[in-house]
């Protein structure tokens, strides 16, 4: 009996676009000499998939003269993985067959795995926000992006508290999956202070298509303006308006009372 012993590829985790090798190791459980030995990888369409390798150098298939009893084969295989592979485990159909001493022909068939996987790439930046100064709050809204290969799945968005970034209600947020090339966003409101610029710490957590957990840090600027700076550029209303509007409202509301008085 000829049998796959084991099997491994290098590196263990291939990225889109890089070259891999198929190692399989074969062992000859039998008392006697195996010999004719093909041994060929399937690298066509399996079912509805096709497979994202091509052979380096070689065929998909190998041929030795014999294997001696109780020995083991080192069969490999370097592959090319296509450039828009999606990451995830593929299970790759291996085809043996080889004869023995009475030329009786045998054949077998089994599964081996290859894992492909990119590191992600996931930006952290500020989207929008309603707070322009210091000491003060409002809405912050935090985009993600993620522009790597694999997609993300149980995304997870933290503010990490401090004495400048103060969290008013929720400090997390759970985004969920976010695809390769997409983007999605987490708001939070929150109290900041600091002098021209507020780095807000944020931490995320996430897996990788092969299951892969990830937590990261990350900081994000706020750039902060005075007072004056706020008012000249537009972004904080004066209050002069207001007290405005309330003499105003004061001056109608005691016309009003006196002239319906007068009336009378």
């Amino acid at each position: 009996i000829l049998a796959v012993e084991r099997f491994f590829t290098n590196p263990s985790v291939t990225a889109p676009g890089d070259e891999t090798k198929l190692r399989i190791e074969l062992k000859n459980y039998a008392t006697s000499l195996l010999k004719d030995i093909k041994v060929s990888l399937n690298l066509d369409k399996v079912g509805d998939e096709i497979m994202p390798f091509a052979p380096i150098g070689s065929s998909n298939e190998r041929v030795f003269s014999y294997i001696e009893p109780q020995a083991n084969m080192l069969v490999e295989f370097e592959l090319l993985v296509d450039s828009d592979t999606a990451s995830k485990a593929y299970k790759i159909p291996l085809s043996i067959g080889y004869s023995d001493v009475l030329n009786k022909n045998y054949s077998k068939r089994n599964l081996v795995t290859i894992v492909v996987g990119d590191k992600p790439d996931l930006g952290v930046t500020l989207e929008r926000t309603d707070v322009y100064t210091s000491d003060s709050s409002g809405n912050i809204v935090l985009r993600l992006v993620n522009k790597g290969n694999p997609d993300i799945k149980f995304l997870n968005v933290k503010v990490l508290q401090n004495e400048t970034v103060k969290a008013i209600g929720a400090d997390e947020v759970y985004v969920g999956k976010l695809d390769s090339d997409d983007f999605s966003t987490a708001e939070f409101k929150l109290f900041v202070k600091g002098k021209d610029i507020a780095k807000i710490p944020v931490e995320v957590t996430y897996k990788d298509a092969n299951n892969n957990y990830y937590k990261e840090k990350r900081e994000v600027e706020l750039k902060l303006y005075s007072s004056s700076q706020a008012k000249s550029f537009g972004i904080k209303k004066d209050n002069n308006f207001v007290w405005i509007a309330v003499v105003f409202i004061v001056i109608g509301s005691v016309y009003y009372y006196y002239r319906k008085k007068w009336k009378k």
